[in-house]
């Protein structure tokens, strides 16, 4: 690919991504189906201080969790499912994971994304994140993707508006987290307003 600058909504560029690589040392970034052996991985993540910080976790044993993830599904177009999930990997090595809520009666889904704290501070969830936008957008007919974002989580509510998600409201002391009550932030982004940054491809060679 050439030097040729394709920019999408908010800023997106394929020189800047390009730019974050280099920089960060960013390799691709894949979207690959969850599976068992990822199941005892996303529990330790949510455990992880910087998650626990600005998400209302439920207290479930390792146990419950699988049993939980053993119901969801990585496959958009599958019948009857509402809870998808797929892991995000650079290299082969899982670093996040992203889900999608659907609410098949009013057509929109509600978007979810992790990056273990290992790996955070690398703009990974900047590439994941739209990403998996771009893969929802094509690969179902959902309306529109929303996000609720802990208020004082500048990094998360960052992603979603560089991809031209709206803020559309503030929930108020919404999350009870970690004894708190904490406002959260609702954004949304319409199938309409959707640009693909021009640096998909660059991130991954397919899903």
């Amino acid at each position: 690919m050439g030097k040729r600058k394709i920019s999408g909504k908010r800023g997106f560029s394929f020189e800047n991504m390009k730019e974050t690589k280099l920089k960060k040392g960013v390799r691709l970034v894949a979207l690959v189906p969850i599976q068992p052996k990822h199941f005892a991985i996303l529990y330790s993540w949510r455990l992880e201080p910087n998650t626990a910080r600005h998400n209302p976790t439920a207290n479930l044993t390792l146990a419950q969790y699988k049993t939980r993830l053993s119901k969801v599904s990585s496959n958009l177009k599958e019948r009857g499912k509402w809870d998808f999930r797929w892991m995000s990997e650079i290299g082969g090595v899982a670093v996040g994971s992203v889900s999608l809520d659907v609410n098949l009666q009013q057509n929109y889904g509600e978007l979810g994304y992790l990056v273990s704290q290992k790996h955070q501070g690398r703009g990974i969830g900047g590439k994941m994140v739209p990403l998996f936008v771009d893969k929802v957008f094509r690969e179902s007919k959902l309306d529109r993707i929303v996000a609720t974002v802990s208020e004082k989580n500048a990094a998360s509510r960052a992603i979603l508006e560089r991809i031209g998600s709206v803020q559309e409201g503030v929930l108020r002391n919404h999350f009870l987290i970690q004894g708190k009550r904490v406002n959260q932030i609702f954004y949304g982004l319409l199938r309409s307003e959707w640009r693909p940054p021009g640096c998909i491809g660059w991130l991954t060679s397919g899903f």
